[in-house]
C-alpha cells in the first residue's frame, strides 16, 4: 500500500515508467498522495498499456476533469482493470 506518502505529481512519474512496464502488479493504491492532472496524464498513457492491473486506488487525491478523461480513456475497453476508486476527488 503506497497511500498517504505525498508523492505528488512529480514521484507519479516514477509509477508512470512502473506500470507501463510491469506485467505482475494486480493492486495499486495511490490514495491519499496529492495526486493532480499534471502527474495522472501520463499515468494514464502508461495505464493504457498495461496489463496486470486489477485494482486501482486513486481515492482522496486533487484529481480534476481533465484527470478524470485521461483515465476514463485509459481504462475503457481495459481487459484487466475491473475496480478503478476515484471518491474524494474533483472530477
Amino acid at each position: 500500500m503506497l497511500s498517504n506518502n505525498t508523492f505528488l505529481d512529480e514521484g507519479l512519474d516514477f509509477f508512470s515508467d512502473m506500470i507501463d512496464l510491469n506485467s505482475s502488479l494486480e493492486h495499486l493504491d495511490l490514495s491519499k498522495n496529492t495526486l493532480s492532472d499534471l502527474g495522472i496524464l501520463p499515468f494514464a498513457r502508461s495505464l493504457s498499456n498495461n496489463r496486470s492491473l486489477v485494482t486501482l486506488n486513486l481515492r482522496h487525491n486533487q484529481l480534476g476533469k481533465e484527470g478524470g478523461i485521461a483515465l476514463r480513456e485509459a481504462v475503457s475497453g481495459h481487459k484487466y482493470l475491473i475496480r478503478v476508486f476515484l471518491e474524494d476527488n474533483a472530477i
